[in-house]
C-alpha cells in the first residue's frame, strides 16, 4: 500500500471521527433548551395583557419554537414579576389568572399554578390555587424539583414569609414552613432544589439598614435544607468566600448568592465587586462575577459575567453546562416612556464563553414583557 493511499485513508478516518465527535458534542449541548416568554397587549398607563407566548430556543440556533400560547385559554399567564414561571426537565409551570375576571395590569391574585404543555397544543392543567389575603397575594419565587414531581414558592401570609411546597401530580400540600425564625429580617435572594431532589438551597440577604435588626446580619449567607422542613445548615463561609481579585473591592454587607449546584457537586455563585483605580471613570464601577467552587476540594473557577451590576433572571441548566441571565443596560427616557435595553446571555461553564443570544427593550411596568423561565432538557 502506498504512503499516499494510506495517508488518504487515515485522513478520511480522522475527519469522520472528528465529525462524529462534533455531532455528539453538539447533540449534548443542544439538549439544553432555553425557555422564555413574551407577553404583549395594550400599552399605556393601564397596560392590559392580551396574550403570552412561551418559546424554547437552542443556543446553537437562531430560530425559537413555540412551546405554549395562552391566546385561547380561559386564563392569562402572568410572567412579569418575581419568578412567576419555572421550567425543569421536560416540564413548564406558570402562574395564571382567570381571564374573565381580568381587567388590567399584572395581578397575582386570585390565581393558580398551571402545568403547561410544551408541544404547541396549548393544553394546560391546574395544579393548585395560591393563597392570599385581603384580595391580594405576595406569591413569588416559583421553583421546581429536578424530576418535576415537586413545586415550591414563597408567600407572605399573616405578615410572615412562608416556604410552601406542593406535589405536582395531585396538588397536595407537602410543606408550609414559616421562614421567620430562620430569616429574621432577611429576605430570600435565590431558592431551589439541588440535583439530589431532596434538599433545597437558598441565600438570605439583608435589606435596608433601618429595616434590619442587628441579629439579622448574622443570618445573611447561603443554606442547605431538607425539603421536608428540617433544620437549615449554613454553607461554610470559606466555601462561598469571594475569590480575591486585584483591583476590585467587595461589598462587605452583601454575601455571594448561591445559584445552584452542578451535577458534579460544585456550587455556582454570583457576586459583584467595585473596580478600583484612578483610571476608572467614574472612580468605582460595579462588576458582576460568576464562580464555581468545589465544597470538598475547594477549587474555584471564575467567570466575568458583566461590567454591569444589573443582572437578573439567572438560571442554571439541569446538565450544569449553561447559565442564562439577563443584563440590564440602564433606563433611558424615550418620549414619555422609560426604556431599559436588555440582553439575554448564555454562559458556557466548560469553556467560559459568554454568548449574547438576543436583545430587547423593556418598559417599566408596561408591555411588551420578555422573561426568562429556565431550561428544558430534551435529550
Amino acid at each position: 500500500m502506498s504512503n499516499r493511499l494510506f495517508n488518504s485513508r487515515v485522513l478520511k478516518r480522522i475527519a469522520l471521527l472528528c465529525a462524529c465527535v462534533l455531532l455528539l458534542s453538539t447533540a449534548a449541548f443542544a439538549a439544553d433548551m432555553l425557555v422564555y416568554s413574551v407577553t404583549t397587549g395594550q400599552e399605556g398607563r393601564w397596560a392590559r395583557i392580551e396574550k403570552t407566548v412561551v418559546f424554547a430556543l437552542d443556543p446553537l440556533q437562531d430560530q425559537p419554537r413555540v412551546v405554549f400560547s395562552d391566546a385561547g385559554a380561559d386564563f392569562l399567564l402572568i410572567t412579569s414579576g418575581e419568578r412567576l414561571t419555572a421550567a425543569t426537565g421536560r416540564r413548564v409551570f406558570a402562574l395564571g389568572v382567570d381571564r374573565k375576571n381580568y381587567q388590567n395590569g399584572f395581578p397575582h391574585f386570585p390565581a393558580a399554578v398551571y402545568e403547561l404543555s410544551k408541544d404547541g397544543s396549548n393544553h394546560a392543567r391546574k395544579i393548585f390555587d395560591i393563597e392570599g389575603e385581603n384580595g391580594s397575594s405576595n406569591f413569588r419565587d416559583l421553583f421546581v424539583s429536578p424530576s418535576g414531581s415537586k413545586i415550591g414558592h414563597i408567600n407572605n401570609l399573616g405578615g410572615k414569609w412562608y416556604l410552601i411546597l406542593h406535589d405536582t401530580a395531585t396538588g397536595k400540600l407537602l410543606l408550609k414552613m414559616d421562614l421567620t425564625p430562620i430569616a429574621l429580617d432577611c429576605f430570600v435572594r435565590e431558592i431551589g432544589w439541588i440535583p439530589d431532589g431532596k434538599r433545597l438551597f437558598f441565600t438570605l440577604e439583608t435589606g435596608d439598614v433601618d429595616m434590619t435588626s442587628k441579629a439579622s446580619y448574622a443570618r445573611a449567607g447561603s443554606y442547605l435544607m431538607p425539603d421536608t422542613g428540617g433544620t437549615p445548615v449554613r454553607v461554610p463561609p470559606d466555601v462561598t468566600a469571594r475569590p480575591r481579585r486585584p483591583g476590585y473591592q467587595p461589598v462587605a454587607d452583601t454575601p455571594p448568592t448561591l445559584l445552584g449546584q452542578l451535577p458534579d457537586g460544585r456550587f455556582l455563585l454570583s457576586e459583584f465587586q467595585w473596580k478600583q483605580g484612578p483610571a476608572v471613570r467614574p472612580p468605582a464601577k460595579a462588576t458582576t462575577f460568576f464562580y464555581t467552587v468545589s465544597p470538598t476540594a475547594m477549587t474555584r473557577k471564575d467567570f466575568l459575567a458583566s461590567t454591569n451590576i444589573l443582572l437578573g433572571s439567572v438560571h442554571l441548566s439541569a446538565s450544569g453546562k449553561l447559565v442564562s441571565y439577563v443584563e440590564s443596560h440602564g433606563e433611558q427616557r424615550v418620549g414619555r416612556d422609560l426604556i431599559d435595553n436588555r440582553t439575554v446571555h448564555v454562559l458556557d461553564l466548560a469553556t467560559g464563553k459568554d454568548q449574547n443570544l438576543f436583545s430587547f427593550p423593556a418598559k417599566l411596568l408596561n408591555l411588551p414583557v420578555t422573561e426568562l423561565i429556565g431550561w428544558l432538557d430534551e435529550k
